[in-house]
């Protein structure tokens, strides 16, 4: 194999380094982060996302939310390449400090229209300034490239980021007390970052090291709808169905730095939102406490990620990826006229088809989206009629797994992957 092709082959990882990123965000609120359920909310204005045809419930004027989310994230992989360096290590570097939300109603009698911001996917930054798995085959393979010329490589880095930007606006009615419905259309532009490379060092010939960046940006817009119903049957049970579309997105590349010249500047490749199902319940046992439940099902087979080489076959990475899921269950109890406090958990299923096949996607060893389990808790606290405090906290512990990097073939490695997430959440919600 010519070894100028190989060098190609495995730079050009890097330009989508930052396309394995989180799909369908549910933290979308503080009040979603201290409950873990929220599909059956009527009591803040963050169920414009979560319950819209539940907007109807909210009291007569205005309500404006606001919100912010720190996610400490400590994903990490193994994995022994069997060079004389023994076993290595990747880990995240720092924390992702905002994450915010508004949104944003005016009801009135049986009506109530909304809109909103937040992050419907992304929201985070992969950093890995020593480097990471995929910074390490790329150095092996521009070793090769080199041809003799340099006998090493440094300062590896990786930092990638992505974050899907929404807007929402949408109106809810309520026939009567047991039925309401809502339709929403939402607006996405979404961007990916990629930033990383290396240095070839070590050179027989007295060659000056070599350092070699890529950095680019991808960006997509696209558009989609939201259909909502509540069902009311008796005054302490509620019951809601939510249909969001997907979201086609087929992002362009913008070159800004490239000395590997691997990236085609205004090239396009698809990484869709998937359409989701939601459903969730609520039911008060006395006036001071209540329990909800959510289940979410992604449709991620049905979206356009693009495709990969996989053993010499060419793949869809939505179909390798599978159908994801959510269950959560959670209560809340009102500690005082002023207080609510809350406790939940939730677990999130992805049921990869082919999970080796999809790490061979550039990023996901960085990013490991794997099944978790998470504790959901915090307070909702009353100022007075017209200002409301949140504070919520998330602890998410992801499964461990090993999983078998393709991308080193022909060489036999396996990535042990661990990785946990703490969420600190901050909210404001105003009622006039």
């Amino acid at each position: 194999m010519n070894s100028k092709w190989v060098l190609l082959m495995g730079i050009a990882m890097i330009s989508g380094m930052a396309n394995a990123q989180i799909d369908n965000l549910v933290n979308l609120s503080p009040e979603w982060v201290r409950t873990g359920a929220r599909n059956a909310s009527t009591d803040a204005p963050d169920a414009a996302v979560y319950n819209p045809a539940g907007m109807t419930q909210l009291t007569p004027g205005v309500h404006i939310s606001i919100g912010n989310q720190s996610l400490f994230r400590n994903p990490e992989h193994f994995y022994n390449l069997g060079f004389g360096d023994g076993p290595q290590s990747a880990t995240q570097d720092g924390a992702d400090w905002v994450l915010p939300n508004l949104y944003a109603s005016f009801n009135r009698a049986n009506t109530a229209f909304y809109t909103g911001y937040y992050l419907s996917g992304g929201g985070a930054t992969a950093n890995y300034s020593g480097g990471s798995i995929n910074t390490d085959l790329i150095a092996l393979q521009a070793l090769m490239g080199a041809q003799g010329a340099y006998g090493a490589t440094s300062q590896q880095f990786f930092k990638a980021s992505s974050a899907y930007h929404t807007i929402i606006a949408g109106a809810s009615y309520s026939f009567n007390k047991t039925i309401s419905v809502g339709m929403t259309a939402r607006y996405i532009t979404a961007k990916n970052t990629a930033n990383a490379g290396l240095t070839l060092s070590a050179s027989p010939y007295d060659l000056p090291d070599a350092p070699l960046v890529l950095k680019s940006e991808d960006a997509a817009s696209g558009g989609g709808v939201i259909a909502s119903m509540m069902i009311t049957p008796g005054e302490n049970f509620k019951l809601t169905l939510r249909y969001e579309s997907k979201v086609n997105l087929d992002f362009k590349t913008k070159t800004i730095t490239d000395d590997f010249g691997v990236t085609a500047d205004g090239s396009k490749s698809a990484r869709d939102l998937p359409a989701a199902f939601a459903t969730g319940i609520e039911y008060k046992f006395t006036p001071r406490f209540k329990m909800m439940a959510d289940y979410n099902y992604y449709f991620q087979t049905k979206a356009d990620w693009g495709t990969g080489n996989v053993a010499g076959e060419e793949k869809e990475y939505s179909a390798m990826a599978g159908n994801a899921s959510m269950t959560a269950l959670a209560m809340e109890y009102a500690v005082s006229t002023k207080m609510r406090a809350s406790i939940g958990g939730t677990w999130s299923v992805y049921n990869y088809a082919d999970k080796d096949g999809y790490f061979t996607q550039p990023g996901a060893f960085e990013t490991l989206i794997d099944d978790n389990f998470s504790i959901n808790t915090g307070i909702t606290y009353s100022v007075s009629k017209i200002v409301d405090f949140t504070f919520g906290y998330m602890l998410n512990v992801f499964k461990k797994d090993t999983v078998k990097a393709l991308n080193a073939y022909p060489m036999d490695v396996e990535v042990a992957t661990q990785n946990q997430m703490s969420t600190v959440a901050l909210g404001l919600n105003l009622n006039f």
